[in-house]
């Protein structure tokens, strides 16, 4: 048909064959998109771990105060992953947010890039919710070996760190 019109051609490919090939490099690439949101996550837990260890042995001495005015172990314990669980939602928080953009951004050049338009834009409320949650849940066991530690301080002890 195009060769009848008067246009050369080498060679054709079928729709659905071309639809299948350019859907497996999207698969390519939004699984190494995926890879690295883990691999930031992973990093970002490690980071909150640290930070609260850091905070906990800071604080040592509060918690020795705390306990001297009745506060138990348990009461330690939430204190330190309510914090943790604070940081880990704010910084889901903002993280959402910062994404928007950069999601954009993103979404554009792979479109121009990849087909020479842009590509529609949509933010999957599922993906965010079970972001959120992962974030919560790396938030809460970051802080667990910190708020474990910090409930498991004697009063004598706290109360005698430098």
């Amino acid at each position: 048909m195009l060769a009848a019109a008067g246009y050369r051609t080498d060679s054709t490919t079928l729709s659905r064959e071309l639809r299948s090939a350019v859907d497996e490099h999207v698969v390519i690439f939004v699984d190494t998109l995926v890879a690295l949101a883990l691999l930031m996550a992973v990093v970002g837990v490690l980071g909150l771990a640290s930070a609260m260890t850091i905070s906990v042995t800071e604080r040592t001495r509060e918690y020795g105060v705390l306990q001297t005015l009745g506060a138990g172990p348990g009461t330690i314990r939430r204190l330190v992953l309510t914090e943790s669980l604070a940081i880990g939602l704010l910084g889901g928080a903002l993280g959402a947010v910062a994404a928007l953009p950069v999601s954009r951004s993103v979404q554009r050049l792979v479109g121009e890039l990849t087909f020479d338009l842009p590509l529609p834009f949509t933010v999957s409320a599922p993906g965010v919710a079970t972001w959120a949650a992962l974030a919560l849940v790396g938030a809460a066991a970051a802080g667990w070996a910190a708020a474990s530690r910090a409930s498991r301080l004697t009063i004598r002890d706290s109360l005698a760190h430098l």
